[in-house]
């Protein structure tokens, strides 16, 4: 089994985002009230209206890594990037002047469905991409509808975009439906959270041309998810081991009927299991194994890496 190490040191702009390790959600605004000293980053009378996931899942990070497998010739250096933003619509922001901001206000500024657009590109860029053992990139667009209360979340979103290699030369287009569910199981900000999301897609594998060797069928379906789940560390033991959080993510994608030769060589079906621990400063140690679908092989990976917010 190959066992790879890979060390990053990770800027970002916003808020971090997984596949690799993920900044602590905050919470749902606290239901006293908030005076306009406390304002949000985006909004001057002091609620941000963004939801839990927006928080999760926004964010701008460039990542030097370095990458070391059994199997190849060497270390390499590579580049790791993952840039997402979520825009909202019809959230009904409350309208506040100087005064102290009240829980219904509050209430009416965050909670409630709304309509939203999300972008995501990410993946990891490696001088030479033969040494690069993690290689599967997506560039997504969602749009679609959601509810926010206060401890949860849910929605449906059309999805479209692509997936390939580093350079996508080989790749895969993709639209479908995604379902998808939220949790907060803490009062505090940066607290314990769950998320789960279900997606069902069309693919178009006429552009990957290692597909080609094996099959002339290029278009299936496609079942995909993933779930995280994501524990505040707080009290003596995180203040002694500077341990802020623990987090679990697993993603899974199986072909639909897919042709033998697929089934044969194992290509129908990819899983990537991920264990996060993240310390104070923004280190973090990650461990996984599995594959997703243009990484090739199925292997385990070692990550440390350093995260730094520049902006919220």
């Amino acid at each position: 089994m190959i066992v790879k190490s890979l060390i990053g040191l990770s800027l970002t702009s916003g808020l971090f985002c997984l596949p690799a390790v993920a900044d602590d959600v905050p919470s749902n605004a606290d239901s006293d009230a908030l005076t306009t000293d406390e304002a949000a980053p985006d909004n001057p009378n002091g609620v941000d209206s963004r939801t839990h996931s927006e928080k999760w899942k926004e964010g701008y990070t460039i990542s030097p890594v370095m990458l070391d497998s059994e199997n190849s010739s060497g270390s390499s250096l590579g580049l790791k990037y993952d840039f997402s933003r979520t825009y909202k619509f019809d959230g009904s922001d409350a309208t506040v002047g100087d005064d102290q901001i009240t829980p219904r206000q509050i209430d009416e500024a965050i909670y409630g469905p709304y309509w939203f657009t999300k972008y995501r590109v990410n993946g990891v860029w490696t001088p030479d991409e033969i040494e690069n053992p993690l290689a599967t990139s997506n560039a997504k667009l969602k749009v679609g509808w959601g509810r926010f209360q206060k401890g949860y979340e849910f929605g449906a979103s059309g999805i479209g975009g692509f997936e390939g290699d580093q350079d996508f030369s080989n790749r895969q287009n993709l639209y479908g439906l995604e379902l998808y569910l939220f949790s907060s199981f803490s009062e505090n900000d940066n607290g314990t959270f769950a998320d789960i999301s279900v997606n069902f897609e069309q693919i178009d594998a006429s552009d990957d041309k290692n597909r080609a060797v094996l099959t002339d069928v290029s278009e299936f379906d496609r079942l995909s998810g993933e779930f995280t789940f994501s524990y505040k560390l707080e009290g003596n033991f995180a203040s002694k081991t500077s341990i802020t959080s623990m987090q679990f993510n697993y993603r899974y994608f199986a072909e639909q009927d897919a042709p033998d030769a697929i089934e044969a060589t194992g290509l129908d079906t990819y899983k990537l299991a991920t264990y996060l621990i993240k310390f104070e400063k923004g280190l973090y140690v990650a461990y996984s194994t599995g594959a997703l679908p243009f990484d090739k092989i199925d292997d385990r990976v070692f990550e440390v890496g350093f995260s730094q917010t520049l902006f919220k």
